[in-house]
């Protein structure tokens, strides 16, 4: 008699779902795919907001002497090639299946570059990194022994479960955490950068890797990198280090930080999903604000392809080449600027205030406006009077780049009953304290609204202060 025994799995996590309904938890139940192919349709419409893959092609034949098809390829974030393999039950030779196909990749990058080429263009197929391949194998569940086999194959091989709560919820979730690259080893995380003695600065080369920056580092730079590190790496077991050849990624199912390294510094980003972020294509756009911050407004809508662009300001249209009521160099001169955004293309109004947003549903339409003058006062002081004479200008995207008059009041200001000049903005002296003496502020805080350069210096003069002080009291 045979007995059949069921394979250990590696542990599902203690991820529970819950339906909350009246202040009452009713656990959902999550489901596999009865077959694979459902599963497999599912996510490839939806690969880039899952796992930051750009779909190449499905059933991917590999031609008649290799003999097979190959689920999904795609591209990553990083740009390297991915093959995805989907099963719906523990086991099924998944990781051997996939990895059949990973040498066939790499036996057949011209076909492959081919593909990227026809699907994501020429750049694209430029860019394609050969050198960290990845294998994406997505299954119910895994066995022990599949993480084993994947910790001892060193490859860049991920394991990601699935489960279906109903019509409306999909759960990946990560079952290893394990990486190599071109089918090395990779010896876990690089060592420590900081442990690496700094060597002096040759000039670079455009195309110089990672690796070979890290030896060029400057030490503090080295450590700050460690630093870096450590902490990302603290976020959780599921963190992934990812060195590619010209940046550190760090990864779960989908990059969440990079580190690009330069001769005298680091640049970290983070991904922003191109759905979140703002565009003027195609649009009516608005810049209320007629300086310099609303100039950049305007160039930026220009180069994303703005339909028309209008600009108001609620002061008087300045007049060109000299201003005598403000006199260079006792006064700012207020006169016309026309930067080369201007020069892009936009119309620029003058003597008009913004009262109100027009939309339908929840989509902007339009905003209300009304003519103003300007006339001084019996105390000689300037105001500004409404005409009643109101338009409605159309748009889509409306940019406010008003600036601002003083910093909020309401808060560390008020309760620290720190004093303010008679623009509301904080007092300092030379050392930047406030009148309370543990309170020091700098930048906008206590000039108002100016330069960024500005306030950097002035943050950096801050510091110094700041550590005079409490090296005094120490």
């Amino acid at each position: 008699m045979v007995e059949q025994v069921a394979e250990p799995s590696l542990s599902m996590s203690d991820i529970k779902l819950f339906r909350l309904s009246s202040g009452k938890a009713t656990e959902l139940q999550g489901d596999a795919s009865d077959l694979e192919k459902p599963l497999q349709t599912l996510i490839e419409a939806n690969l880039e907001p899952l796992l930051g893959i750009r779909f190449l092609a499905t059933e991917y034949s590999t031609g008649k002497t290799h003999g097979g098809r190959i689920d999904s390829l795609g591209l990553d974030e990083n740009n390297c090639p991915v093959i995805l393999e989907y099963k719906r039950s523990v086991g099924e030779n998944v990781i051997n299946q996939g990895l059949f196909y990973l040498d066939w990749l790499m036996d057949h990058q011209a076909e492959f570059k081919l593909l990227v080429m026809d699907k994501l263009g020429n750049a694209a197929a430029d860019a394609i990194d050969w050198s960290a391949p990845r294998l994406v194998c997505i299954a119910a569940d895994f066995t022990k022994y599949d993480g084993h086999a994947v910790q001892q194959i060193n490859r860049n091989i991920e394991l990601i479960r699935y489960r279906r709560f109903g019509d409306e919820l999909l759960l990946l979730e990560l079952a290893n955490a394990t990486s190599g690259g071109n089918g090395r080893p990779t010896g876990g995380r690089a060592a420590k950068p900081a442990a690496i003695e700094a060597t002096p600065l040759k000039p670079a080369a455009r195309d110089r890797s990672f690796a070979e920056w890290l030896p060029l580092l400057p030490a503090h730079l080295a450590e700050l990198l460690s630093s870096l590190e450590d902490y990302v790496m603290s976020l959780g077991d599921d963190v992934q280090r990812k060195e590619l050849r010209l940046y550190l990624a760090f990864k779960r199912l989908k990059n969440f930080a990079t580190v690009v390294a330069q001769k005298n510094r680091l640049l970290e980003s983070i991904p922003v999903a191109p759905e979140t972020l703002i565009n003027a294509k195609g649009k009516k756009v608005l810049v209320i604000g007629g300086g310099d911050t609303g100039s950049d407004c305007v160039g930026t809508a220009n180069r994303q392809k703005a339909v028309k662009i209008t600009q108001i300001e609620i002061l008087d249209k300045p007049p060109v080449g000299y201003n005598p009521t403000t006199p260079w160099p006792s006064m700012y001169p207020q006169v016309l600027k026309t930067s080369s955004s201007h020069e892009e293309g936009c119309e620029r109004r003058w003597n008009l205030t913004s009262c109100r947003f027009i939309g339908e549903k929840g989509v902007l339409k339009g905003v209300e406006v009304e003519e103003v003058v300007w006339t001084k006062g019996d105390d000689g002081r300037v105001q500004m009077q409404p005409t009643g004479k109101k338009e409605i200008i159309e748009a889509d995207l409306v940019f406010l780049a008003m600036g601002f008059v003083h910093p909020v009041q309401e808060g560390l200001i008020k309760s620290s009953n720190l004093a303010t000049d008679n623009r509301k903005n904080i007092i300092v002296d030379k050392s930047f304290k406030s009148s309370a003496s543990n309170v020091f502020a700098c930048g906008d805080a206590t000039t108002g609204a100016s330069l960024v350069v500005k306030a950097m210096a002035a943050g950096r003069d801050t510091a110094k202060a700041i550590d005079s002080y409490l090296s005094s009291i120490i």
